[in-house]
């Protein structure tokens, strides 16, 4: 399964602000396998409605040099094109899920974009995930993911965070209780457990049925994270 990171510099936080910059990767459950970056031109935002905060200028203003030369100093196209070319690499791509760093910036920042672009919705709602609870669940620090780029520059902080969730999926898989598992995209979509090993998905197998018997005859033997544990 493909899935692709979204992360956007903006001139404000919320949907309806002016984006400066898109960034988007392709990655897997191993390895991020492309990339976009965008420049928009500012102006083209204003000029079918969104809004640009002073306060967030004013937050621009004390971010790296190099962060502003990469969002604001390099050459861009209209937004409304930025949009038409996000969308397409998202389908090109074959993309099935659609991830930012936190549910209520990135993805609803796109999504008014486009509407103010009047361009019809093309990426389904259903397929948003949000980074901050994975990271949240597995312990996994998005920062440690940089390698020495920029922060503030949308196409490093889509980089960093797409690798962060495939660390964060790396500590699923050595989570030992099976209905845990479900969490993890192959295991969800195209396999099923079968006495602790994964068996491929059939045509009518639901994704989540009922845990084989083994599982509950052997439950005190399984690790289960702190948090879920009662208290």
């Amino acid at each position: 399964m493909n899935h692709l990171m979204l992360d956007l510099e903006t001139l404000g936080g919320g949907p309806g602000c002016a984006i400066a910059s898109i960034g988007a990767v392709v990655f897997t459950e191993e390895e991020v396998t492309q990339e976009l970056e965008i420049n928009v031109n500012v102006e083209s935002c204003v000029d079918v409605g969104m809004r640009i905060d002073p306060a967030t200028l004013i937050w621009w203003l004390q971010q790296s040099r190099e962060a502003i030369d990469a969002t604001f100093m390099q050459e861009t196209m209209s937004i409304g094109i930025a949009v038409d070319e996000f969308v397409s690499f998202y389908e090109e791509n074959m993309c099935e899920r659609i991830w930012s760093h936190g549910a209520t910036f990135d993805i609803p920042i796109m999504a008014e974009a486009a509407r103010l672009c009047k361009r019809p919705p093309r990426i389904n709602f259903r397929d948003a995930r949000d980074t901050r609870t994975l990271y949240d669940l597995t312990g996994v620090n998005p920062r440690n993911f940089f390698d020495g780029s920029t922060k503030h520059r949308a196409i490093d902080d889509a980089r960093a965070q797409a690798k962060a969730v495939i660390a964060a999926w790396d500590t699923i898989k050595t989570w030992k209780h099976p209905a845990l598992k479900v969490i993890m995209p192959k295991m969800a979509s195209n396999s099923r457990v079968i006495d602790g090993e994964p068996m491929p998905m059939r045509i009518g197998d639901p994704v989540v049925d009922e845990l084989p018997a083994v599982v509950s005859k052997q439950a005190a033997d399984l690790e289960v994270p702190a948090f879920l544990r009662r208290t």
